[in-house]
């Protein structure tokens, strides 16, 4: 028979809708990751552009890169596909105009085995392609093991900026739902809510 291959510590799920300018960045982000024990999955999410075809150039180009190929169902209903097809120890989201400092998988699945916890936020800076300015977004220090008890996770509960663990993300049923602003929050207070304890990543590690 065939090699199996081993599971992935981490799939990096990029739903991509009508982003050919910028997804070319977002998984070159994530194939030069320092943690080479990964997957990318890009959901084309029915693309009139070239982003399917820049997807599958990266697939045949590199064996850790998966496409799948759907009709537009929009940004919610796309990151749930991405969750139910993620074959990765851990999971985390990537939307196509962003992208990754090289050690942010490593740095974030180090806290998750360290802590043995099932989610970790990491650090974002947002930047503007116009201006270059830049921001340090909700920054969080360093903090091991915390609850949603903990206040400062109350706000920006934004879906990007953590890794969790694929069994507990799928055993929570936490559901993407079909809105056009917010779904983030609906994910992320439906986790949180279940996961019991976190961590925190000081990382600068999504951009």
């Amino acid at each position: 028979g065939g090699t199996v291959q081993a599971q992935p510590e981490l799939t990096i799920i990029i739903p991509s809708y009508i982003m050919q300018n910028w997804l070319p960045y977002a998984m070159e982000s994530c194939l030069w990751q320092t943690e080479p024990r990964l997957e990318v999955l890009v959901i084309n999410d029915g693309s009139t552009d070239a982003t399917l075809a820049i997807a599958s150039a990266y697939a045949k180009a590199d064996s850790r890169v998966r496409v799948h190929d759907q009709a537009n169902m929009g940004a919610g209903r796309t990151r749930q596909v991405g969750q139910a097809l993620s074959r990765g120890r851990y999971l985390m989201w990537l939307d196509a105009d962003d992208f990754l400092d090289p050690r942010a998988a490593a740095d974030m699945l180090a806290v998750a085995d360290r802590d043995k916890v099932d989610m970790v936020c990491g650090n974002a800076i947002v930047f503007s392609d116009k201006t270059f300015n830049t921001r340090r977004y909700f920054y969080h220090p360093a903090v091991a093991r915390t609850t949603f008890e903990n206040p400062r996770y109350w706000k920006s509960k934004v879906l990007w900026r953590w890794i969790v663990n694929t069994r507990f993300a799928n055993a929570s049923n936490a559901s993407h739902p079909d809105l056009k602003l917010g779904q983030d929050v609906v994910v992320m207070y439906d986790l949180l809510s279940q996961v019991g304890h976190f961590s925190q990543c000081p990382s600068f590690m999504y951009y």
